[in-house]
């Protein structure tokens, strides 16, 4: 129900994110705790309050490195690495980026790499730095045809194609 309810507005609000936490605290669960602070990171995004937005990413980060949660913890840098691009802060994204990806290079986590090389390509992008930011939309478009719902993907698919000099 939750995940539905996310995908349908594209974050929860902030009453459901307090109830996740409240139920990760009473079964004592890292996972669900990572899972509830970067729904409310979502939730401060959504608001545009990058500097809450980023602290609940920190904190999530923090319960995914005490388990083997690599792939969530990859998307927690994901989701740093957007913060600290609109808040202006490039280098912070790139890093977070390729921190990121440093957690699934051995995963099978293709939409994830897309996604985090479409992110550093926009980045470089925006640093006008146009070969490099080429080279990561071609790698976000190798990945993304090995995903399983590549169509579903189409507006990152058109940045690789147009940066990758279709």
């Amino acid at each position: 129900e939750i995940e539905s309810r996310r995908e349908q507005n594209g974050y929860l609000d902030e009453a459901t994110c307090q109830r996740i936490l409240r139920y990760a605290a009473d079964v004592n669960s890292s996972f669900v705790s990572g899972r509830g602070y970067r729904y409310f990171a979502e939730y401060y995004l959504h608001e545009k309050d990058y500097q809450q937005a980023m602290h609940c990413l920190t904190e999530s980060a923090k319960y995914f490195l005490g388990g083997d949660y690599f792939e969530e913890l990859a998307w927690t840098y994901y989701m740093m690495g957007v913060v600290s691009g609109q808040m202006g802060s490039g280098l912070f994204a790139l890093n977070y980026y390729f921190t990121g990806l440093g957690y699934v290079e051995q995963e099978e986590a293709f939409s994830l790499k897309a996604k985090m090389h479409s992110g550093i390509g926009y980045t470089l992008l925006c640093m006008n730095r146009y070969e490099e930011a080429a080279k990561h939309y071609s790698l976000a478009r190798t990945y993304h045809k090995q995903e399983q719902d590549y169509p579903d993907r189409i507006a990152d698919i058109i940045l690789c194609l147009v940066y990758d000099g279709l």
